[in-house]
C-alpha cells in the first residue's frame, strides 16, 4: 500500500466515517475508495443489462441432453417408467449412493 499525503474535507470525513461505520481515517477512505468503485462497476454492470447484455430468457428452453423435447412421452425416456416401476435411486441391493457410514474407530 502507498502512502500518500491528501488535503482532506475534515467534515466530509466525518460524515463518511458515520455512513461506513469506520474508526480511522484510513478506514473510512478506503472505504469510501471501495464503494466508490463497486458503485461505478453496478452501474456499468446494469447499464450493460439495459443494453440486452443478455440473451431474452423468456423464450422456450431447450431439453437438457438426455431429457425428452417439450411434448414427448416421458416415460419412454425412463426405461424402468415403462415398466410402471418407480426410479427410486437406488442399485440393484437397495442402497442409495452415500449409504456408506464412516465407522468410529474408537468403537
Amino acid at each position: 500500500m502507498a502512502r500518500t499525503v491528501i488535503d482532506v474535507d475534515e467534515d466530509m470525513l466525518e460524515q463518511a466515517a458515520e455512513v461506513f461505520g469506520t474508526k480511522t481515517k484510513v478506514a473510512t477512505v478506503n472505504a469510501a475508495l471501495a464503494d466508490a468503485v463497486n458503485r461505478r462497476r453496478r452501474q456499468a454492470f446494469f447499464d450493460w443489462l439495459a443494453e440486452g447484455g443478455l440473451p431474452d430468457l423468456t423464450g422456450p428452453v431447450p431439453p437438457a441432453a438426455g431429457q425428452p423435447a417439450e411434448g414427448a412421452d416421458p416415460k419412454s425416456a425412463d426405461p424402468k417408467s415403462a415398466t410402471g416401476e418407480k426410479a427410486t435411486g437406488r442399485d440393484a441391493t437397495g442402497k442409495t449412493p452415500g449409504d456408506e457410514r464412516v465407522r468410529d474407530k474408537a468403537a
